[in-house]
């Protein structure tokens, strides 16, 4: 759930000759955003003790009101669309102007921390999005952070090839524990194992290494990667590495092993592999994003490629999943663009194009899931929300020509500003004086008023052809009138077969027509049926025997003697009846 609050700024000038009394002026109010994460889970208690199952749970309805009964992404796992942060919640500029290379959420959820170029730790809330503080920590471009499960240790790669580990973030400050000189060249990314007690660096100088916390030195080195390794990510329960390399190759790792330790490796891509993510909920899928404009996902347990999925026009340079939804993931790409996927569907759910003004260098889901944050060249971290029940796609002050812009099935209707317009130009509002400097009111008509839908020019009918009933062309000819569907030409016969039928239905307890070579007597015993009583007749020596009755017949059982009967039984070469 999202609640805004907007503060308006008066200022007022000093008295004075010039100075005309009581007058103010009005500045734009500055909208401060806050994305609470507590009250969605208090209502989902308490949804869960009146609603046992989802199947009983309440169906949210497109309305403002609703967006009180918004619950967190852990209350639709079988709703994966709910969780498309297409919403732009604020963007957040550091005090120094730096390429953001790095996005992390602290365990917790309470903050979120980026890395810059410059060599620093920004903190931001991650309520109000608020900047903390900041911290010099490398003398390098930050490339890399990871906390450990554990969440008292984080782990920070920089371009000098330096690997910092710090103590668990307590009192707004961080301590530095220890530095590995692991690497030659810049370090890409740090992989931290399911005990917490080693971890994994990847880079530049094609080598993987793996490093334990205790000993405080490197164990194994990994090598067999024909270019930079880009990426390295470690399994969430399994001793099982991936990596991702320049050489457009993702490699699987067996870490225990040494140099010699790669299980498989996966040919797929046909340009660099920029990173590689298993799935933290099923364990089988791994992700991979690469330059060649794709976002491939394999199985594992196969070795074979599950699905891929093109939608991108430049390199994707980043890519994450979801932290609740197993087939969710998030992209991004060089031309500052966002996707967001599923497995189960080859094509974008939902694009943010125009995201960022440069590439998407980082992207990282808080643990809750329902914002999204993302780091980019253009010195800039912005974060993404979910969109309310009611809202509008596209926001009010997102109408320049480098503002987002969503598509795919998130796209919604025009801008606010542009119904705004159309809805006071509709209801004649456009002409009051001074109704531009009212505050707020171009807000109310884009939520509230819509356009009045034009109606269609009205035609006249063409005439009717007196003679023939049917409609007179343009040329003046006429048009014979359209034959009604359930008015079929009826095939020869239908009709006798219809009133056999019908027959049939209104003598009970006699064999079908079909049955007895043919149309049946009525019979004067059975009830009248829909058409009336049935009419008089003569006797019939068969027809009105009793069922009851085994004696033979007046003829006698010889069939092949000519007998008495109204329709020629027992002739010579006729039909034998079987109910006789």
């Amino acid at each position: 759930m999202e609640a805004e609050s907007k503060a308006l700024i008066v200022s007022s000038r000093p008295a004075g000759p010039a100075a005309v009394p009581e007058q103010k002026n009005l500045q734009k109010a500055i909208v401060r955003r806050t994305v609470d994460y507590l009250c969605p889970y208090l209502k989902y208690f308490q949804a869960r003790l009146i609603s046992p199952s989802i199947k009983d749970a309440s169906q949210l309805q497109p309305t403002y009101a609703d967006s009180f009964e918004l619950l967190p992404p852990a209350a639709y796992l079988h709703q994966p669309a709910s969780s498309l942060n297409t919403k732009l919640a604020t963007a957040a500029l550091g005090k120094a102007r730096s390429s953001v290379n790095a996005v992390l959420w602290t365990p917790d959820g309470r903050r979120c921390m980026t890395g810059g170029a410059n060599g620093e730790f920004s903190v931001w809330d991650a309520r109000t999005f608020a900047w903390e503080s900041v911290l010099q920590a490398h003398e390098a471009p930050v490339r890399t952070m990871a906390y450990t499960h554990a969440e008292h240790m984080l782990v920070s790669g920089d371009d000098n090839g330096r690997v910092k580990v710090w103590s668990g973030r307590k009192d707004n400050f961080l301590d530095p524990l220890h530095v590995f000189a692991s690497h030659r060249e810049p370090c890409r990314c740090v992989a931290i194992a399911p005990t917490d007690r080693k971890f994994a660096s990847a880079s530049d100088d094609s080598t993987i290494k793996v490093h334990d916390f205790a000993k405080g030195a490197v164990e194994a080195t990994l090598m067999g990667h024909g270019g930079d390794v880009r990426w390295v990510d470690w399994h969430p329960w399994k001793g099982l590495l991936a990596s991702g390399s320049k050489d457009a190759l993702c490699k699987l790792w067996d870490p225990r092993q040494g140099g010699g330790g790669c299980v498989a490796t996966l040919h797929g891509h046909k340009n660099g592999v920029m990173q590689v993510r298993w799935n933290r909920i099923n364990g089988n899928w791994l992700l991979s994003a690469s330059r060649d404009q794709l976002i491939k996902v394999y199985d594992v347990r196969t070795l074979r490629e599950l699905a891929t999925f093109a939608g991108h026009t430049r390199d994707v340079t980043s890519c994450c999943w979801h932290p609740h939804h197993e087939q969710l993931f998030a992209s991004g790409s060089h031309d500052g663009g966002l996707a967001f996927w599923l497995v189960s569907h080859p094509q974008p759910q939902a694009q943010v194009q125009g995201a960022h003004e440069k590439e998407v260098w980082a992207l990282g889901w808080h643990p809750l899931g329902h914002v999204l944050a993302s780091g980019s060249g253009d010195h800039q971290t912005k974060f993404w929300c979910r969109t309310r029940p009611g809202d509008l796609f596209r926001e009010s002050d997102a109408s320049g020509p480098g503002a987002p812009h969503v598509t795919g099935a998130a796209a919604g209707p025009a801008a606010p500003a542009a119904l705004a317009a159309a809805a006071a130009a509709a209801s004649g509002l456009a002409a009051i004086p001074g109704l531009a400097a009212i505050p707020g009111l171009g807000d109310v008509l884009a939520k509230v008023q819509v356009p009045a839908a034009v109606p269609p020019p009205l035609v006249a009918p063409r005439p009717l052809d007196p003679v023939r009933g049917g409609l007179r062309g343009r040329d003046g000819r006429d048009t014979p009138p359209p034959m009604d569907s359930r008015k079929r030409p009826r095939e020869p016969g239908f009709e006798r077969e219809w009133e056999r039928e019908r027959d049939w239905e209104r003598d009970r307890g006699l064999p079908p027509p079909h049955m007895r070579g043919g149309p049946p007597p009525f019979d004067a015993r059975g009830p009248p049926g829909p058409w009336g009583p049935p009419p008089p007749r003569g006797p019939d020596p068969f027809y009105d025997r009793d069922p009851r009755d085994r004696t033979p017949p007046p003829w006698g059982d010889d069939w092949d003697r000519p007998g008495p009967g109204p329709h020629g039984w027992g002739e010579p070469g006729g039909p034998r009846d079987p109910y006789g």
